[in-house]
């Protein structure tokens, strides 16, 4: 019996380290050529540090603690994705497809989502603003699902479908600790864990970014610097192990509102597998769920007053 060659050998997951190799020259001659490029964000600080956007085949985790705007930055970075063209899929857990469609048109807009439900709350400007910006949205195509108690089967499932039947090239969950398991268990960290577990695995299967966010322990809240780290997310099963970024989103007006930065936002990048790790900068606009970029050099929001002229001392 002729025994393989060691190139021929392959047990389970065990390669040849120069099959390896090879795999490794192919990805960088591909990547520096430009044939496989990141899913940026659009926000272009984070993009930096992210060594350009979210690499395909990995799990990456935007952490915060509640109403701080997580989801107003996972829906700006699901716009972004669409406008360039690109096909994301949004599964919301906790707000419905209408609400959600209210975010992305109040984002493209920027008029105040409040402004929806109030019988003629909206300029005739508004009103133009409002048609343009469903004219767009009706022009890209992006999907959302906001089937409520999901399994974590059952989102597996639909993304696979999703990328099998229209190619998506993007996944964003709102948010992990609602994600049922398929497997009860007395201990809350192992239920996350398997959903953690599943969300790498299916990442890495269809070669796609998997967005996901994640509630931090009540621990942050009786510390006097109320700045996010690693520690705060590792109650909340072995998210640190499986995500190949975790980004912070702290915003000092969330704690203090009379501070300075009103309106802004710190995009905390804490851990970045194979990259650097650093702070972004952002506009936060929660009228409008939306972040932005921070250098906006002819951005004026419309609902916001002009400042006033400078005030003038005769001596």
């Amino acid at each position: 019996m002729t025994q393989p060659t060691p190139d021929q050998v392959k047990l389970g997951g065990l390669l040849d380290a120069r099959d390896s190799l090879d795999t490794h020259v192919d990805r960088v001659l591909a990547v520096q050529s430009g044939q496989i490029v990141p899913v940026p964000t659009g926000l272009t600080d984070l993009d930096k540090i992210l060594s350009g956007g979210m690499q395909n085949g990995t799990l990456n985790t935007i952490g915060g603690v509640t109403g701080i705007g997580k989801t107003a930055a996972m829906a700006t970075i699901f716009r972004n994705i669409a406008m360039r063209g690109q096909v994301p899929v949004f599964i919301s857990l906790e707000q419905s497809t209408a609400q959600m469609i209210n975010r992305l048109v109040a984002s493209m807009s920027q008029i105040p989502l409040d402004l929806f439900d109030i019988k003629g709350g909206m300029t005739d400007v508004d009103m133009t603003n409002w048609s343009d910006s469903v004219g767009k949205l009706e022009r890209l195509k992006f999907y959302i699902d906001d089937t409520p108690g999901q399994s974590i089967k059952r989102v597996r499932q639909l993304i696979t479908k999703l990328k099998a039947d229209e190619d998506i090239d993007v996944a964003v969950i709102d948010y992990l600790q609602i994600v049922r398991p398929e497997n009860t268990n007395k201990m809350r960290y192992l239920e996350i864990d398997e959903v953690l577990r599943e969300l790498a695995e299916m990442a890495k299967e269809l070669d796609i970014p998997v967005l996901m966010g994640a509630q931090l322990s009540r621990d942050i809240m009786r510390r006097s610097d109320k700045t996010p780290n690693l520690a705060d997310i590792r109650e909340s099963g072995n998210i640190e192990q499986y995500s190949y970024s975790i980004t912070f989103l702290h915003r000092e007006d969330y704690w203090d509102p009379v501070t300075i930065n009103r309106g802004t936002a710190q995009l905390i990048v804490a851990k970045h597998r194979q990259g650097k790790t650093g702070t972004a900068q952002a506009i936060f606009m929660g009228q409008y769920s939306r972040l932005e970029n921070a250098i906006l050099p002819h951005f004026t929001p419309p609902h916001t007053p002009a400042a006033p002229p400078p005030a003038t001392v005769s001596i």
